[in-house]
């Protein structure tokens, strides 16, 4: 009869994963508090100055956030990448949907952590970004959604490469 004592945790890829959970988790979740809670409850009860004050105080917090997000998101990403997804669909031919889309995603996350740095910033340059802060966070949110959607499809076809069966995903059958 199995016991607990068992049962063999792999901590590391574990960890990995739920930092990276986290990390995602913040990435969309504080946007759209910030976009559509936020914001307009602050423009509502804030006359103007105040309200200028309140989001460089949160935008001073959330800068420091964004680049622990950032980092925890790539160091997590990598070692799943590294020591998760490529061994486990290593030799399997049909890769060129699960290749593509991946490499997608790293674009697209690239551009999240863009906006996401660029938004509560102090560097002159992206001064436009944040004059148009709700389109960009808007932006952001529709981004992460794509990737997340990504990341659904990509560990579905992961998935179906270990077990050897069919994946359908975005209309696209692989074997």
């Amino acid at each position: 009869m199995m016991t607990v004592a068992d049962i063999q945790f792999p901590v590391l890829p574990m960890a990995m994963r739920y930092l990276h959970i986290l990390s995602a988790s913040l990435a969309i979740g504080v946007p759209i508090f910030v976009r559509f809670v936020l914001t307009p409850a602050a423009q509502k009860v804030l006359d103007p100055e105040t309200h200028l004050k309140l989001r460089a105080a949160v935008n001073a917090i959330w800068r420091k956030l964004v680049y622990v997000m950032i980092a925890l998101f790539l160091i997590s990403g990598v070692y799943t990448l590294v020591a998760v997804s490529m061994p486990q669909i290593r030799g399997h031919g049909d890769r060129v949907l699960y290749d593509a889309l991946f490499g997608f995603k790293v674009i697209l996350a690239l551009v999240v952590f863009f906006i996401a740095s660029a938004l509560p910033g102090q560097t002159k340059a992206l001064e436009p970004f944040r004059r148009r802060a709700g389109m960009w966070m808007v932006v952001l949110i529709v981004l992460v959604l794509t990737i997340l959607m990504m990341s659904v499809t990509l560990r579905a076809l992961r998935d179906g490469m270990v077990r050897g069966g069919p994946v359908v995903s975005l209309g696209v059958t692989t074997r």
